[in-house]
């Protein structure tokens, strides 16, 4: 097993060093690895040599404003449906922000096509949804700023198990693609 390991390991370093060269970025770096120094931080270390992308996530904040907070993302093809599984995770704990999907929510799809992205959430978006148009803003809004600061996003709809919804909490016509509201991003 631990062959196997050091034979993937040093295939991404291998990897990673060929296309930092590629593109004239390469900055002599020495890493040796033996069978000894299979251990979990050494695996963590690795990851920090892939190229992250920057990315932006709208949260809510306790005045009903969205707050941009800003995630590194390793890169790679499907960065909308990454960065939509990060807005299911919530903010960074220590952020003061506020999640705004309702918990048990999942991606469950994400396709853009044409400035459209349609995107796909698990029955919980709307099932547990807490209500209130206040939260049905930050909800809605947050999903559509999100995705919407990608410049192949001109328009979002939302879907819930694959369907077309009207609302989430009765405030918010989903029936039809949302853009971009920058009126509810704090300043």
């Amino acid at each position: 097993m631990q062959k196997y390991l050091l034979v993937f390991m040093l295939m991404v370093i291998l990897g990673c060093t060929t296309a930092c060269w590629e593109t004239k970025e390469y900055q002599e770096t020495s890493v040796s690895i033996t069978p000894n120094d299979m251990s979990l931080e050494n695996v963590v270390v690795l990851e920090d040599l892939l190229d992250k992308v920057p990315v932006v996530i709208y949260f809510s904040n306790d005045q009903d404003y969205l707050v941009a907070q800003k995630r590194e993302i390793l890169k790679a093809e499907g960065v909308a449906r990454v960065v939509m599984q990060e807005l299911v995770k919530g903010p960074d704990i220590n952020s003061g922000l506020l999640p705004t999907l309702p918990t048990g929510t999942q991606l469950r799809d994400i396709n853009i096509r044409n400035g459209l992205c349609t995107v796909d959430f698990s029955a919980e978006l709307k099932t547990n949804h807490p209500g209130g148009s206040s939260w049905e803003l930050m909800t809605v809004y947050s999903i559509v700023n999100t995705l919407t600061r990608f410049s192949a996003v001109e328009e979002v709809q939302i879907l819930v198990e694959g369907q077309i919804v009207e609302t989430l909490a009765g405030h918010v016509d989903l029936s039809k693609p949302l853009v971009r509201d920058e009126h509810i991003i704090s300043k």
